[in-house]
């Protein structure tokens, strides 16, 4: 997690954290990237998170950085969110 996002989610201890993506791991799969976006948006840093989006079909795209992926979201038809809120709907908190 970036530093700047660990204050973000001070609630949970350091070790639930890990655990949490250790489990999302798991049971992600590897994707192939068969096609770039690139560029779209406005930081280029965030197109090959919405590369993996688009070409793994996902249903949820969880960022703090909600406001630069506002416009794909709908245009890819993925439901953008933050940690928080994703957590909240799949009711782990």
């Amino acid at each position: 997690m970036r530093p700047e996002n660990r204050s973000r989610m001070r609630q949970f201890k350091e070790s639930d954290l890990k655990a949490f993506v250790d489990d999302i791991c798991h049971v992600s799969k590897p994707i192939e990237i068969y096609y770039l976006w690139r560029p779209i948006l406005k930081d280029v840093k965030d197109d090959m998170v919405l590369e993996l989006a688009v070409n793994a079909n996902a249903d949820y795209l969880v960022t703090f950085n909600t406001k630069d992926f506002q416009k794909v979201s709908e245009q890819f038809n993925f439901k953008l969110t933050t940690p928080k809120q994703f957590l909240t709907e799949i009711g782990v908190i």
